[in-house]
């Protein structure tokens, strides 16, 4: 416990979650005012678009999740500080157990502010005193619960490759090439067995883009 409690401090006593939260939300914001200035559509129909605009960047958090990894394990890591920890009686797996909550409960507040940024802001500028398409809203739900459990993949992995890498560079290189280009070698396998195309739906970007 007393280890979890001290990542929590690292995290939120670093300027750069705070200017990352930051930044993304105010582009957010900043986005919805630029709608305004859209004519071609209604206040209801602009709101309705912001909503759907959720599920046609469900991937981009595959990507940002990959920042809070290296922030959380990638330093450790490549000072090879996190001998340390062991060598004071704290256990591998729960320094990776605690790096992977730690990891979850910041994405999760980061993306908290962020949406609430986006459809707080598109709610006040569009649909205050108007209806809401509660379809639009369904819709947006489940592809976001759809893509929680892939996104808890990717920090599971950010977390796994920045643990057992000294590069955090080469752990982000490798954590991306998962995520984006892991179907082409299944492409290229598949040719030579047939059985490989099978992992080939599962990949996360291939689910991702299902949703």
């Amino acid at each position: 416990l007393n280890y979890l409690k001290g990542e929590f401090y690292k995290v939120f006593h670093r300027k750069s979650f705070y200017v990352f939260t930051g930044v993304i939300s105010l582009l957010a914001i900043a986005t919805n005012v630029l709608s305004c200035f859209y004519g071609g559509l209604c206040q209801a129909e602009i709101f309705d678009q912001i909503l759907l605009m959720g599920l046609y960047y469900l991937v981009l958090p595959a990507y940002l999740v990959l920042l809070f990894t290296d922030w959380i394990s990638g330093e450790e890591s490549k000072n090879g500080t996190m001998k340390n920890a062991v060598s004071m009686g704290v256990s591998r797996s729960t320094i990776y157990i605690s790096k992977f909550l730690v990891a979850l409960a910041v994405s999760f507040l980061s993306a908290a502010v962020i949406l609430l940024a986006l459809y707080g802001s598109g709610w006040l500028l569009f649909a205050i005193g108007g209806g809401v398409s509660m379809e639009y809203v369904t819709y947006l739900l489940q592809g976001l619960m759809g893509a929680l459990p892939l996104w808890m993949a990717c920090v599971a992995m950010g977390i796994c490759l920045n643990s057992i890498m000294r590069s955090n560079i080469l752990a982000a290189f490798l954590s991306v090439g998962i995520i984006s280009i892991l179907e082409l070698p299944i492409m290229f396998l598949g040719k030579i067995w047939a059985g490989f195309e099978v992992l080939k739906p599962y990949t996360i970007m291939n689910q991702l883009g299902r949703l």
